[in-house]
């Protein structure tokens, strides 16, 4: 899709899971178009939502959607929303718990 990774719009970490893997996720966006598929936010009212991210695997889910308030760009026709969250080992030597 051409996404420079480099460039994400968040990435966060939520918790560490009794298995020991860190649930994270992040979001990234692009200029362009979902041509099918279905939007991964469901709106709950409001300014709010939920999602329902397409499971990949049993570590990892994605899903599209159009712009949304996250949005790093003053124009954001034609932005598509890239969310994902995944479930994966801590491998950097700096830990992430609080010392």
């Amino acid at each position: 899709m051409g996404i420079d990774y480099r460039k994400e719009v968040e990435i966060t970490s939520w918790e560490k899971l009794p298995n020991g893997l860190y649930n994270i996720g992040g979001w990234f966006q692009f200029k362009g178009r979902v041509l099918k598929g279905k939007d991964y936010r469901i709106p709950l009212g409001g300014n709010g939502y939920t999602h329902d991210l397409t499971q990949v695997d049993d570590n990892f889910s994605i899903g599209f959607g159009e712009a949304s308030a996250l949005a790093h760009f003053s124009d954001t026709t034609g932005l598509v929303h890239i969310e994902f969250k995944t479930s994966i080992p801590w491998v950097i030597d700096k830990s992430l718990e609080p010392e």
